[in-house]
């Protein structure tokens, strides 16, 4: 039980590690890791479910969409320009490796089994989909270059769902508390 203590005070130091693709647009302050795999897990299951997965299989896409950037504890979150001059895919799967080995058999097993969801369409998807929800609110903010980000999500989505999710997006960020306002207002 010790190395599966340590595995999970591991993967609580994702809170602290800043999405650093945000510093280009000028967020001071941007989201931690592990905000960005929270809601990229809730989107997973979302999507998994409009795609037509069953529930396990949407939750299986969700978890491995909360495992998916674990390797960023050790590795931090590198830029897309910072990975270009890296073999950072081998530094990953190393890390994961190291990490995984913490964990029961059992655990282990599950994990490595659960994770290539990411490497889907659903999972990309869910992933790039979460980056445009978080570029759309900090634009909203200020951050102008964000829109960047989600021009080039836009082109690289692949799922129907993501697709719609996306126009809808576009909508808003505070389009839920302005109808929530307006009805208690009411």
């Amino acid at each position: 039980m010790a190395k599966t203590a340590k595995f999970l005070h591991e993967a609580g130091a994702l809170k602290l590690v800043k999405r650093s693709g945000w510093w280009i647009a000028g967020v001071r302050n941007p989201e931690s890791v592990a905000e960005h795999s929270q809601r990229a897990a809730l989107i997973a299951f979302v999507l998994a479910r409009l795609e037509g997965k069953t529930r396990n299989e949407a939750l299986e896409y969700a978890f491995a969409l909360l495992l998916h950037d674990l390797h960023e504890t050790r590795l931090l979150d590198l830029h897309k320009v910072s990975q270009r001059y890296l073999d950072s895919r081998k530094a990953e799967k190393r890390v994961t490796k190291e990490q995984f080995a913490l964990l029961p058999p059992l655990l282990r097993k599950d994990f490595e089994a659960l994770l290539p969801r990411y490497a889907t369409p659903i999972g990309r998807d869910a992933d790039l989909l979460e980056c445009a929800f978080q570029a759309k609110e900090y634009e909203e903010q200020g951050f102008k270059q964000a829109f960047d980000w989600r021009n080039r999500i836009k082109r690289a989505i692949k799922t129907k769902s993501a697709k719609r999710l996306l126009r809808e997006m576009e909508r808003g960020s505070s389009a839920w508390w302005m109808k929530l306002k307006k009805k208690l207002s009411d």
